[in-house]
């Protein structure tokens, strides 16, 4: 689907305003997780940072074709949070601050801050700056926080270790300021736009006992994605899943 919207003239527009319509529709609940890559230079961290594949292969230091230069390569653990979604976290914090209203927008060349995980706090201090690739843009993190110690984030039966990964806002992006800038939102906003749609009035119950399903109307939800979808000229279906997600301290 990416290779298809990448095709189109100018889907960048139908992109944000399916993000908008969502989000004014359901209560859209943004969480990805993209790595940050340490490119260019020969990453000497520890490996609990750095993205740890099934096949439990390391990914430290791949040597990387880029613009006909082989290079150094090595992906860290990174989540992505809508300003929804940061409520699961907003109270947990150990130092620092955590995200405000003008962290959630974004423009090419602002820095990005983010929210380290604890593990962290005996390799960096708050204010230092961390350069990555992010969606294959360079970017600077401005390190603004740390989380505290033993947080977990569970969807169903996955449990990821924030205490290793770096914490980004889902911004929005207003203007677009070059062909570099296209393909970065494009890519940016694709990704965005895969998220949870909370179907009840607590957004942390387990309701992924199936005899609940007879209380939750899963095909008007389905409907109504494919009309906003179909309004932007898009292609989203959701997956009728039910989900668990708490946060665990």
């Amino acid at each position: 689907m990416l290779d298809a919207l990448l095709k189109q003239g100018n889907p960048i527009d139908n992109l944000k305003k399916f993000n908008k319509d969502i989000n004014e529709s359901f209560e859209f609940i943004e969480i990805t997780k993209q790595p940050l890559e340490v490119v260019g230079t020969y990453y000497e961290g520890s490996n609990i940072f750095v993205v740890s594949p099934r096949n439990n292969k390391d990914l430290r230091n791949q040597i990387v074709d880029v613009g006909n230069k082989e290079v150094y390569v090595t992906p860290l653990k990174a989540i992505q949070l809508g300003q929804t979604a940061y409520k699961l976290v907003s109270d947990c914090l150990d130092m620092g601050r955590g995200f405000n209203g003008a962290d959630f927008s974004y423009s090419k060349g602002d820095n990005i801050p983010v929210i380290l995980g604890n593990d962290y706090k005996q390799f960096y201090q708050l204010g230092d700056n961390i350069v990555v690739n992010y969606l294959n843009r360079d970017v600077t993190l401005d390190i603004i926080g740390f989380f505290k110690s033993d947080l977990h984030l569970k969807i169903n039966n996955n449990s990821y270790d924030l205490d290793t990964y770096i914490c980004s806002p889902h911004f929005d992006i207003i203007d677009v300021i070059d062909d570099e800038d296209k393909i970065f939102q494009r890519r940016y906003y694709f990704q965005r736009n895969n998220g949870y749609i909370r179907i009840d009035s607590n957004l942390i119950t387990d309701v992924s006992d199936k005899s609940n399903l007879e209380e939750i109307n899963l095909e008007s939800y389905t409907s109504k994605i494919q009309d906003i979808a179909e309004k932007n000229a898009l292609e989203y279906i959701s997956v009728e899943r039910i989900t668990k997600m708490e946060i665990l301290n």
